[in-house]
């Protein structure tokens, strides 16, 4: 006989996309990470509204408000050559200040690689294997018995490839890029325009 299940609630999943009721766009941490410095440039944009804040020679943000309020204007001390482009999205500049609160590490790896669109490189495949030291004429380097008389081959130098320690290094700024990428996750706020999810990447694709 058949039970009838009643009053089930089921929790919404976050990878249900958005719709007129809800209408922000559902985005994984990474691909908004490339949306925030790719499209908007978040950094660019807060360095630039850093620089109009507190003019060049200015002591203080103080002197730069009172420097403000007697012109009637804001003055641009960044440069002839600066662009005045509009500011970031509401969202990629809050994602930008949850960023700048993480630790320094995690701060240039989620830029640098937000910026370039790509994860660090884990090295798929890799395995320190044994190989012979070359010689300049491409042929193995063999050391000899010392002996003068008798100049017979003891062994040859071996050295891995890739070394253990290159391996071991992609591997945590790897590491050290997923956490960074859950914590930024993990510390947003509600943003207008998009419900973050993610990280979709492996914590540790080479286990």
């Amino acid at each position: 006989m058949l039970k009838t299940i009643k009053n089930v609630k089921h929790k919404p999943s976050r990878q249900t996309l958005a719709n007129p009721r809800n209408p922000r766009r559902v985005i994984d941490v990474e691909r908004l990470l490339e949306w925030t410095y790719q499209d908007q440039a978040a950094d660019a944009v807060a360095r630039r509204e850093s620089a109009l804040a507190a003019p060049a020679g200015a002591r203080s943000c103080l002197v730069a408000v009172e420097r403000q309020g007697m012109l009637g204007v804001r003055i641009d001390c960044a440069g002839a050559g600066m662009m005045h482009a509009p500011g970031a999205h509401p969202d990629a500049e809050a994602v930008h200040e949850a960023l700048c609160r993480l630790k320094p590490l995690w701060i240039g790896l989620l830029i640098d690689y937000g910026k370039s669109g790509a994860a660090p490189d884990w090295m798929p495949g890799a395995t320190p294997r044994p190989e012979p030291i070359l010689r300049s004429n491409g042929k193995p380097q063999v050391e000899y018995y010392d002996r003068p008389a008798c100049r017979r081959p003891a062994y040859c130098p071996l050295r891995y490839n890739p070394e253990p320690e290159h391996l071991a290094f992609a591997r945590e700024i790897y590491a050290e890029w997923w956490s960074a990428l859950a914590a930024l996750a993990e510390s947003l706020p509600v943003l207008a325009m998009h419900e973050v999810t993610g990280p979709s990447a492996p914590r540790a694709p080479w286990l």
